[in-house]
């Protein structure tokens, strides 16, 4: 990698390792389980993801999903409701998942 995986200029499989980083990092965030976050002890895959986010239109999206993050936290957390959480999803199966009661 140097930056990219085939080279100075990013291909399809960078633009997919990169939306697996992010996912990673967002979904570690959001649910606060930083074991999902895949890339925060990898020295070369961190060089990649800071290579990826330094393109504009990269920047333009990371600047979009920022805006959302909170309406994400909401539809998560809160617009669902604990009504949802107590009818359709076993909280213990949820807890064991997320390693904590739920």
């Amino acid at each position: 990698m140097e930056p990219f995986l085939l080279g100075k200029e990013p291909f399809l499989p960078d633009f997919q390792l990169f939306y697996t980083l992010e996912l990673s990092q967002m979904f570690s965030e959001l649910f606060e389980i930083p074991e999902m976050h895949l890339f925060r002890d990898d020295p070369a895959l961190q060089t990649f993801y800071d290579a990826m986010c330094e393109r504009p239109s990269t920047q333009k999206i990371l600047a979009a999903k920022e805006l959302e993050l909170d309406v994400t936290k909401k539809e998560l957390y809160g617009g669902f409701g604990a009504a949802y959480l107590d009818k359709h999803i076993d909280r213990r199966t949820l807890g064991g998942l997320f390693g904590r009661e739920v």
